[in-house]
């Protein structure tokens, strides 16, 4: 997560641990990171960053969830699904730099073949 300050220089923020009762969600994880890419012989410096989408969804009528704010959703809450899937995202990631991964549906949406089946990383 970023965040433009008065200057208007953009400030990388740490997701920290997300606590919901006795239990401790650890986020970093997700904290924005540079990663090195090598392409066509040269390295490249990619920033990698992630939104609260990756722990989040839409709330559901009568949503009993715990709501995580500050969320760039209306009314997001926190996902268990979505928060244990994020824990492999680095693995995806690692995968589709090493490979071949080409643009899908949209500009933030990466595809790659994970045991030779087609999976999409969107973020």
């Amino acid at each position: 997560m970023s965040v433009q300050n008065s200057d208007g220089f953009v400030l990388a923020v740490s997701w920290g641990i997300f606590k919901i009762g006795e239990e401790s969600y650890d986020l970093r994880h997700l904290d924005e990171t540079v990663i090195s890419v090598e392409f066509n012989g040269e390295q490249h410096d990619i920033l990698v960053e992630f939104s609260d989408h990756c722990f989040t969804e839409d709330a559901t009528e009568d949503d009993k969830r715990p709501k995580f704010a500050p969320c760039s959703r209306k009314d997001g809450r926190f996902c268990e699904k979505r928060y244990q899937a994020s824990l492999d995202i680095w693995a995806h990631i690692e995968h589709a730099v090493s490979g071949v991964v080409w643009l899908g549906e949209s500009d933030r949406c990466l595809e790659h073949d994970v045991f030779t089946r087609k999976h999409s990383l969107s973020f």
